[in-house]
């Protein structure tokens, strides 16, 4: 619900700022000769510091594991959801590849956010995956979640995530 109300925040920033910008283009000084010009001044300055800010998706949410160095053609994937909210989803996604005893090595993993996304920038930083006796695999991944108000951050949360899959056959 929290991050509903952070992206929905966020719009209305985005939102007040380009509204407050054409106002600005038409009506000029007058916007700011009211009881509300220092809340404007304020609004505008943020909006101006973080289009400054702004650049693109800095991160590239992707991990190489050992495995990697594993020279093969065969290899096997599976994609899933880390956790969902009603806004968020945080998606997984790792590749294997067989090494020569016909194991399956993780060998490389991204992960990726989804979902009413707006203020939010996720960095995945590394996951740890081992093989369970049952033949499962489990993850711990971790990373970290930026809560942005117009490209300036002001919130910084670590996540991490566990869980079990199976890799299927195909």
């Amino acid at each position: 619900m929290l991050y509903i109300l952070w992206s929905l925040l966020t719009t209305a920033f985005l939102i007040l700022f380009f509204a407050l910008v054409l106002s600005l283009f038409t009506k000029g000084k007058k916007l700011f000769a009211n009881k509300y010009g220092n809340a404007i001044i304020v609004v505008l300055v943020i909006g101006v510091l973080g289009i400054m800010n702004a650049k693109e998706d800095k991160h590239k949410n992707t991990y190489a594991m050992h495995g990697n160095a594993i020279e093969t053609n065969v290899t096997r994937s599976v994609d899933m959801r880390m956790h969902e909210s009603a806004s968020l989803i945080f998606h997984l996604s790792i590749r294997f590849k067989q090494n020569a005893k016909g194991e399956f090595i993780p060998s490389y993993s991204s992960s990726s956010l989804s979902g009413f996304v707006s203020g939010f920038q996720w960095k995945y930083k590394y996951i740890n995956i081992d093989k369970n006796t049952d033949g499962t695999f489990s993850y711990g991944a971790h990373g970290v979640l930026y809560w942005d108000l117009l490209g300036i951050n002001f919130y910084t949360q670590n996540r991490d995530f566990t869980g079990t899959f199976q890799l299927e056959e195909y």
